[in-house]
C-alpha cells in the first residue's frame, strides 16, 4: 500500500466516507488491508458493512479483528436493526469463529475478543450459545465470552438456563469474569439462580469485583458475605463501593451494614473530617445516597444524624474539604427528610462561615439547593413545594436549574409552567436549553395554556361553572413556547453541541411542531450517526406512519480533522487538582486524532481552572467541560476512533453523548467495566490518586510533556 492510499483511508474514516477508502487496499499487502478494515469498522455504514463482510475471511488476525468488530457496531449503534439482519451478522461471525478453531493467533488485536464483542452486541440465542461454548477454555477467549454475555444479559434481562449453567461452571473452574453477566441488567423477572450465591462466595479472593456484584443479585446471599470488605482497610475502593451497592440490594439487613459503615466515617471531629480528603469519601457518599433511596428507619436515621446538625463549615476549611462536608451533610439531610425541602436540616445543610470566598459560598449553596430538589422529587409537588421548584427552575445556577426543570418535566402534578420553559429555552446555557427540551419531550403538557375557546367559555356569564379537570381540548401549546423553541433551534450552535441538537429535535417531535421540520431534516443528513438517529426518530413522530424518510444518506461529509494526516505522537499530561497531581500518558495507538486533540487543548490552557463535573465512585472520573454541567465542549466534534480493546482500571477514554459526539471531555476508569469496551475511544492510561477526587473538585493547571 502506498502512503497516499493509507492516508486516504485515515481521512475517509474521519470524514465518515466509506467510498473514500481505496478499494485497492483490500487486495494489497497486510498494512493496507489492516488500514482499510480499521477505517471501514469506524465508519460502519451500509457500504462499510458489506466490505467488512468480505474482509472477515482474511487470514491476518488484525484484519479479522477489525472486520468482526465493525460488523458488530451496526448492532451496537442501531437499536432498530431488524432481527433478521442481526441474525445474519451472528451467523457470519460464528462461522468465522468455527473456522479459526485451532489456528494460532498473534498480534496486538485478539480476533476472539472482537468476535465475542459482536456476538454480545447483536445477541440472540445462537450468539449466547456460541459464547457459552467458549467458556470452558478458561482463557482470553473465555473472558471475551463472559463480557459479551454481559451485554446480552443487560439487553434481554437475563440469559437462557443452559447459558447460566455454563457461566456458573466456568466460575467454579476459576474464571472470575464468568460472574460479570449476573451483575448486568434486570434479572428480577427471572427465577432465582441456584448456586449463584455459593459460587460468588467462593470467588471472593483476588479479582473479586464481579463476585461482589453477583452477590447483590443472588438468592441466599447475606450481609455477612460482604461485611469484611467494608472493615478491611486494604479493600480497593472500587470493591468497597460495589460491596455497598450489593448490600443495598439485600434489603434492611444490608442497609444496617451500610449504616454502620457510614457512622464509622462520619466527620464528628477534625481528624475524621480531614480523612474525607482521602479515598474514603467516595464510598461514604455512596453509602449515604443508598440509605436515602428508602424511607429512613431507626437504624439508618441514627447513622444519617451523625452527618447533620454540626456547626457551620468553618472559614479555615479548604475548598475541597468544604465541598465534601457540604455534600455529605446535604445528602444525609435529604435522606432523613424525603419530601420535606423546608426542614431545617435540609435548609441549613451547607451552612458556612461568611469568611469563605464568594465563589466557594456559591458552590455550597448550589449543593444545598440540589439537596432540596432531591427531597422534592420524592413528594407530591404542589403549593409551596411547587413554588420552590419553579423558583429554582427559573433563577438558580445552571446545574440546579437543569435538575429542577427535569423534575418539573417528570411530575404531572406540578401542572403547566410554560413561562419557565420559555425562559429556559432562551438561556445562554445550552445545558439549561437541553433540560427544557427534555422536559417538553417527557411531558408536553408542561407547555400548555388554556385555549381561546376555554378562556371565552370561562368569561361567559351564561356558561356553567368550569370542571375541575380540564380535557385536552381545553388546552393548547403556549405560542410563546413554540417561539422560544424556534429561537433555540435558530441560535448558533457548534458541531460539538450534538446533545443539545438531539434534545431539541425530540422536543420538536413531541410538540408536533411541523414548522421546525427543516431543522430535523438537517440532522437526518448529519455525518454523526447519533444526530442522524435523532433526526430519524423525530421525523417518525412528526410524519404520518410510514411516510418518514430513511435518513440513509449523509448530506455533507465535511473536512477531515487536521490531526488526521499528522504523525501520531505519545504525550504526557500533568494535571494539578484539589486532590493532588495526577498523570496521564496519552497513547495514540488506537485513537491518534483524539490524542492529538486533547494534547492540543491541554497545551492551550483549555483545561486550566475548570471543574471536575462528574464522579461516580468505583466507576469513573470525568472532566473537560469548562462550564461544569457536562454539556460543554471545544467547538468541533471528534469522530469516534473506537477499537476492540478493553477498558481497565486507570484507562482513559473520550466521553460521549452518542456516536461521534466527543469533543474535549474524557474519563478515567476507577474500576473494570466491560460494558464500555469497544464503545469509547481509548486514549491512554492515568496514574495517581484519582480515587481521591470528588465531584466539584477543580483542575488548576494541565501541562504537556
Amino acid at each position: 500500500a502506498s502512503s497516499a492510499e493509507l492516508l486516504s483511508a485515515r481521512l475517509a474514516a474521519d470524514r465518515r466516507h466509506s467510498e473514500g477508502v481505496p478499494l485497492a487496499l483490500a487486495a494489497g499487502d497486510v498494512a493496507g488491508r489492516r488500514e482499510a478494515a480499521r477505517a471501514l469498522a469506524q465508519i460502519g455504514d451500509a457500504v462499510a458493512i458489506e466490505r467488512l463482510g468480505k474482509s472477515l475471511s482474511d487470514d491476518d488476525p488484525e484484519v479479522i479483528a477489525w472486520s468482526a468488530y465493525g460488523l458488530g457496531l451496526s448492532c451496537d449503534l442501531d437499536p432498530e436493526l431488524s432481527r433478521e439482519d442481526r441474525a445474519k451478522l451472528v451467523r457470519a461471525v460464528v462461522a468465522r469463529a468455527v473456522s479459526l478453531e485451532g489456528v494460532a493467533m498473534s498480534g496486538p488485536f485478539d480476533p476472539w475478543t472482537s468476535i465475542g464483542w459482536t456476538l454480545g452486541r447483536c445477541g440472540g440465542i445462537d450468539a449466547s450459545r456460541e459464547l457459552a461454548r467458549w467458556l470452558p477454555k478458561n482463557d482470553a477467549r473465555a473472558r471475551a465470552a463472559a463480557w459479551a454475555l454481559g451485554s446480552i444479559a443487560a439487553r434481554d434481562k437475563g440469559l437462557e438456563d443452559d447459558v447460566v449453567r455454563a457461566l456458573l461452571d466456568a466460575a467454579r473452574a476459576g474464571l472470575d469474569d464468568a460472574l460479570f453477566p449476573f451483575g448486568r441488567g434486570d434479572w428480577t423477572n427471572r427465577p432465582p439462580i441456584p448456586g449463584l450465591a455459593e459460587v460468588a462466595r467462593s470467588r471472593l479472593g483476588s479479582g473479586r469485583l464481579f463476585a461482589i456484584r453477583a452477590l447483590g443479585r443472588a438468592a441466599g446471599a447475606k450481609p455477612d458475605d460482604l461485611r469484611a470488605l467494608l472493615t478491611d482497610a486494604t479493600t480497593p475502593e472500587s470493591e468497597r463501593v460495589e460491596a455497598l451497592r450489593s448490600l443495598h440490594r439485600m434489603g434492611a439487613a444490608g442497609d444496617a451494614e451500610i449504616a454502620a459503615f457510614a457512622t464509622r466515617h462520619a466527620p464528628t471531629d477534625d481528624a475524621r473530617a480531614n480523612a474525607l480528603l482521602g479515598p474514603s469519601f467516595g464510598a461514604v457518599r455512596v453509602a449515604i445516597d443508598l440509605l436515602g433511596e428508602r424511607d429512613p428507619t431507626k437504624t439508618t436515621t441514627t447513622s444519617l444524624r451523625a452527618f447533620v446538625g454540626h456547626a457551620p463549615i468553618p472559614g479555615t476549611a479548604t475548598p475541597a474539604l468544604a465541598r465534601r462536608l457540604a455534600t455529605l451533610r446535604c445528602a444525609a439531610a435529604a435522606a432523613l427528610h424525603p419530601g420535606k425541602p423546608a426542614e431545617a436540616d435540609v435548609v441549613k445543610c451547607a451552612a458556612h462561615d461568611a469568611s469563605l470566598p464568594a465563589p466557594l459560598r456559591a458552590e455550597l449553596e448550589a449543593i444545598r439547593d440540589l439537596a432540596r430538589l432531591q427531597t422534592l422529587d420524592r413528594a407530591e409537588i404542589t403549593g409551596e413545594k411547587r413554588d420552590l421548584l419553579v423558583k429554582l427552575a427559573r433563577d438558580a445556577v445552571h446545574r440546579v436549574r437543569q435538575r429542577a426543570i427535569a423534575i418539573l418535566g417528570a411530575h404531572a402534578e406540578t401542572e403547566e409552567a410554560p413561562d419557565v420553559i420559555v425562559k429556559a429555552l432562551s438561556s445562554k446555557s445550552l445545558g439549561v436549553v437541553a433540560a427544557a427540551a427534555r422536559a417538553l419531550t417527557d411531558r408536553p403538557s408542561v407547555a400548555f395554556v388554556l385555549s381561546k375557546k376555554a378562556i371565552d367559555k370561562a368569561l361567559d356569564p351564561t356558561s356553567p361553572p368550569p370542571e375541575k379537570v380540564l380535557v385536552d381540548g381545553d388546552r393548547t401549546i403556549d405560542p410563546k413556547v413554540l417561539e422560544a423553541l424556534d429561537g433555540a433551534i435558530a441560535r448558533p450552535m457548534e458541531e460539538a453541541d450534538a446533545e443539545i441538537k438531539a434534545a431539541l429535535a425530540a422536543a420538536v417531535s413531541a410538540l408536533k411542531h411541523g414548522k421546525a421540520r427543516g431543522f430535523v431534516m438537517r440532522l437526518c443528513g448529519d455525518r454523526s450517526s447519533a444526530l442522524r438517529r435523532a433526526g430519524r426518530e423525530a421525523l417518525t413522530r412528526l410524519d404520518p406512519p410510514g411516510k418518514a424518510p430513511a435518513c440513509a444518506a449523509i448530506d455533507d461529509h465535511g473536512a477531515a480533522s487536521p490531526h488526521a494526516s499528522a504523525k501520531p505522537a505519545a504525550r504526557t499530561l500533568k494535571i494539578e487538582t484539589d486532590a493532588g497531581t495526577m498523570t496521564m500518558k496519552l497513547d495514540p495507538t488506537f485513537a491518534p486524532i483524539a490524542v492529538a486533540r486533547i494534547a492540543e487543548l491541554a497545551a492551550s490552557g483549555f483545561y486550566d481552572n475548570t471543574p471536575i463535573h462528574r464522579v461516580v465512585p468505583g466507576f469513573v472520573v470525568q472532566l473537560g467541560d469548562p462550564g461544569g454541567d457536562g454539556y460543554g465542549g471545544a467547538h468541533t466534534a471528534l469522530r469516534c476512533e473506537t477499537a476492540p480493546v478493553p477498558f481497565a482500571e486507570g484507562d482513559v477514554g473520550i466521553a460521549l453523548a452518542g456516536r461521534d459526539t466527543g469533543s474535549s471531555q474524557f474519563f478515567v476508569m476507577l474500576g473494570r467495566a466491560p460494558h464500555l469496551d469497544g464503545s469509547y475511544a481509548r486514549i491512554g492510561h492515568a496514574t495517581g490518586d484519582w480515587v481521591k477526587i470528588a465531584e466539584g473538585d477543580h483542575v488548576f493547571k494541565v501541562t504537556v510533556d
